[in-house]
């Protein structure tokens, strides 16, 4: 398998996801994995990019079953505070089309130029009938940076916060997510217990417009 780690690695990039490494984690079952992952592990020479930090547990899991995977850690050393650049710079170097992205819970924390312009990176970058997975934050309050997701299986998946604190949660609702993810089809959405939405979005053949 070709394998490719671009950007930075953020703090959490070496941990394995047991002992103290998983100090506050929460274990929570992911129908949304399920559903994303139906369709781009079936095809042959999937391409995966995971915007998440270079978790050994999750590389394992996904050269499982993809040809190519790179890796920008777009949570890392706050390169999603607003006004600044620096998620660019980590994708500079990406080449797709992808089959599969991990975008996790980044959408919850970015402001909604910033989300707009990274689905806007990823319209081209994601090959038509790719899918994203996302997480948003549906309750009162989130954690104050992106957390670190570790793939326990097909269907589960481990949280482990990346730092202390919480923040006051934007809960995007369903109807604004569809409206940034233009240029892709909500395929699935999943309300879990524990305040997350999990969505696969599906890249069109031609972009769809969701605006007001």
């Amino acid at each position: 398998m070709r394998r490719f780690r671009h950007a930075e690695a953020g703090p959490d990039a070496q941990g394995g996801g047991t002992g103290a490494a998983s100090v506050g984690a929460d274990e929570h079952r992911s129908p949304g994995l399920k559903a994303a992952l139906a369709g781009p592990s079936a095809r042959v020479g999937c391409r995966v990019l995971d915007l998440g930090p270079a978790l050994p547990a999750n590389i394992d899991f996904l050269s499982g079953f993809a040809s190519h995977l790179s890796i920008a850690d777009l949570s890392a050393d706050d390169g999603l505070a607003p006004g600044t650049d620096l998620w660019r710079r980590r994708l500079a170097d990406i080449a797709g089309p992808f089959d599969l992205v991990l975008v996790w819970d980044l959408l919850s924390h970015l402001d909604r130029q910033q989300a707009r312009d990274l689905v806007g990176w990823l319209k081209p970058a994601t090959r038509p009938g790719g899918a994203l997975f996302l997480l948003v934050h549906e309750g009162p309050e989130m954690p104050a940076r992106p957390q670190v997701f570790e793939i326990r299986s097909d269907e589960q998946i481990l949280y482990r916060p990346s730092g202390l604190g919480a923040i006051a949660a934007p809960r995007i609702p369903p109807a604004e997510v569809a409206r940034l993810l233009s240029g892709f089809r909500i395929d699935a959405s999943f309300v879990l217990r524990h305040g997350v939405r999990e969505y696969v979005a599906v890249r069109t053949e031609c972009d769809e417009d969701h605006s007001l």
